[in-house]
């Protein structure tokens, strides 16, 4: 059981490192130049954190936001509120300087081509988002499977915008796609609602 200053002193090294990361990214990231910018031993970050791999999964939890569907989402009743809400989580994660945002799409990039942490990660970061998605949309009356399926779609499309705007330095054009494609998103909660009363 860790001292009570040993926790302090881990918990101010994880929130050093999560801003090491934030600016370095993690493709390259090995544990002696992190050490060594952070003015510590990687001997010290295994003491803290067991194993690199152990380190870099809470460091991305933390570091890539993968809860933000859920913090944007849970309050979300009716189609106004689904409208507003999937245009703000637009807003939030789609601002080029957030490298937290940055850093999901990095992670989910180092998925797509490997095993391991990354994947681990950016799998439940998207789930999580898309099920928050799909939650938000059932409370509106949207059937599950439809919810599900739109839960998908909305953030595999909003993050391949995301990717866009990064690499093509595409304001304009992925902002007028991000608000059709939750402008269609909406809809088809509508139309959902609207067949679900026909049946009653």
């Amino acid at each position: 059981m860790a001292r009570s200053s040993d926790q302090t002193k881990r918990a101010k090294l994880l929130d050093d490192i999560v801003d090491y990361v934030r600016e370095h990214g993690v493709s390259d990231l090995s544990l002696r130049p992190l050490a060594a910018g952070l003015g510590t031993s990687s001997r010290m970050l295994l003491y803290y954190f067991g194993t690199k791999e152990e380190l870099l999964k809470e460091v991305l939890l933390r570091a890539s936001n993968v809860d933000l569907g859920e913090n944007w989402m849970r309050e979300v009743t009716d189609v106004n509120g689904l409208r507003l809400h999937l245009w703000l989580f637009w807003k939030a994660a789609s601002v080029t300087e957030m490298s937290g945002s940055r850093l999901f799409v990095e992670m989910v990039g180092l998925a797509s081509v490997g095993e391991g942490v990354y994947r681990e990660i950016a799998s439940a970061g998207i789930a999580s988002v898309a099920e928050s998605i799909a939650e938000a949309m059932i409370r509106c009356g949207c059937g599950r499977d439809r919810a599900l399926a739109n839960g998908t779609l909305a953030i595999s499309g909003l993050r391949g915008l995301f990717e866009d705007r990064l690499i093509n330095d595409a304001f304009e054009r992925t902002e007028s796609s991000a608000e059709k494609l939750i402008d269609f998103l909406v809809r088809d909660v509508e139309a959902a609602i609207a067949e679900n009363k026909e049946l009653l």
